[in-house]
């Protein structure tokens, strides 16, 4: 009789824990936990499911270790739905930041929020490759704008220099029960093959840039260092400095009388004379001006190719003079008027090789060139 009693007690309570039950096993083999929806998954996509106490099962959170109150801080580490409304927005959460990292976890790929001796940054310790990048630089976000201060002697002290990359280590310890000493003694050989090959990795062959140090004494602001001590140089905000220099570079050339038109608009052309906003470069002193030959394009050329040139205002004659490598004249481009303009050389009565051309003006050679034809 007892037994009967004992099994009747036990589907009695089986039947209870199953109406009651928040974690259920359904017939296609999915796993629910909490509150159960009839369409869940129509597809029969998922393989378990949180579901949460918001509107269509919103709001579900899976914490690991302990959570606590948001009143006592004490919200930890979680994953789930932000917020709890039907938002479908990921929640990635760690209340003392967010680490990845690879194999067995020694490795650290990124973090973010670690280290709070600075402000938080999402620092990757590995290559990244976007299709674009877009700097927050809204007029809303700017106080106290000010002109820049002179920045080109200061740039001009800046070494460029190529190197090749020595992979920084960023092996963490891992918590698996043991000390830290333990930890340190371990050293798995695991853990010395992986870091050895993350080390031997294939890294671009060639890199550029600028000296940390020397970025940190000139511009300090630009630089900054995190709690392992490496430095990291704010590459993006060197752009204004090189363009404030550009027009420091501008201002000087300008003041010893001399301009160059890529680096001017139309009034300031306009108000030298300077009509043609597509002319290269057009150089003159306070005194005289300067006549100009430039390199011809393309080169090497195997049909026609272009000499540019410039002629001063007061240029009684002018002329480009096109002459054979011993020295014998093949052709003569007449140039009229004065300015800038351009010669044509047409290919076909040459031979294949190379040749000289100057540009004569006033009977004075003022530049001479070499170009070479293909067949």
């Amino acid at each position: 009789m007892k037994k009967i009693f004992s099994i009747i007690m036990a589907i009695c309570a089986m039947f209870s824990m199953t109406a009651y039950a928040q974690l259920t096993v359904q017939t296609s083999g999915r796993v629910v936990a909490g509150p159960t929806l009839s369409n869940l998954d129509g597809n029969n996509v998922l393989t378990m499911a949180l579901i949460g106490n918001g509107t269509n099962g919103a709001g579900a959170k899976l914490s690991f270790g302990d959570f606590g109150t948001q009143a006592t801080n004490s919200w930890n580490v979680f994953i789930g739905e932000s917020g709890n409304t039907d938002s479908d927005i990921l929640w990635l959460h760690g209340k003392n930041g967010t680490r990845i990292t690879s194999w067995d976890g020694t490795y650290l790929l990124a973090e973010w929020g670690v280290s709070s001796s600075l402000m938080p940054n999402f620092t990757i310790n590995d290559g990244l490759h976007v299709d674009r990048v877009a700097v927050s630089c809204d007029d809303a976000h700017k106080n106290d704008v000010t002109p820049l201060q002179p920045v080109l002697p200061r740039l001009m002290k800046l070494k460029s220099v190529m190197y090749r990359y020595t992979a920084l280590d960023n092996t963490i310890a891992v918590s698996t029960g043991t000390t830290e000493t333990e930890l340190a003694e371990e050293d798995s050989e695991e853990s010395r093959r992986f870091n050895n090959a993350m080390q031997q990795r294939e890294m671009p062959s060639q890199r550029y840039g600028f000296v940390a140090s020397e970025v940190a004494a000139l511009f300090p602001e630009l630089v900054e260092i995190d709690d392992r001590g490496q430095q990291y140089v704010n590459y993006l905000e060197m752009i204004p400095l090189m363009v404030g220099a550009l027009q420091e570079l501008k201002s000087s050339l300008k003041e010893n009388g001399i301009y160059v038109t890529s680096m001017m608009d139309a009034e300031e052309l306009s108000e030298l004379g300077l009509a043609d906003s597509g002319m290269v470069a057009y150089a003159r002193s306070t005194n005289e001006g300067l006549a100009l030959l430039y390199q011809n394009t393309p080169n090497p050329f195997n049909g026609e190719t272009e000499i540019e040139y410039c002629i001063p205002q007061d240029a009684a004659t002018a002329a480009i003079y096109i002459f054979n490598l011993n020295g014998l004249l093949l052709q003569t481009l007449p140039v009229s008027g004065t300015g800038h303009g351009t010669a044509i050389v047409n290919g076909e009565s040459l031979d294949a090789g190379m040749y000289l051309y100057s540009l004569v003006v006033d009977g004075r050679i003022v530049d001479t060139k070499r170009m070479i034809l293909t067949r």
